[in-house]
């Protein structure tokens, strides 16, 4: 398995957490990813939305309206 791979698998593990929690709870954003590994919430949000084409507020509101498995988001395209 390369590198780049690894990271690929452990971006979409963190995106399919973070929707979960996303989803699931009312913790707040800042909160949340920190959960997820992220060091302040505008880096966490800037990558979520390059990874599903949402924010984080959005995805919230997305799932009350209708159920979002995480699994059907698009992949993570890492920017390291």
């Amino acid at each position: 398995m390369s590198i780049i791979s690894t990271l690929n698998q452990s971006d979409a593990v963190r995106r399919d957490l973070a929707t979960d929690l996303l989803l699931r709870s009312q913790r707040p954003i800042k909160q949340i990813a920190a959960e997820v590994g992220f060091q302040n919430e505008k880096s966490f949000m800037r990558a979520f939305k390059s990874c599903t084409v949402v924010t984080p507020e959005g995805m919230r509101f997305r799932g009350s309206r209708h159920r979002h498995h995480p699994a059907n988001a698009p992949d993570c395209k890492s920017k390291r």
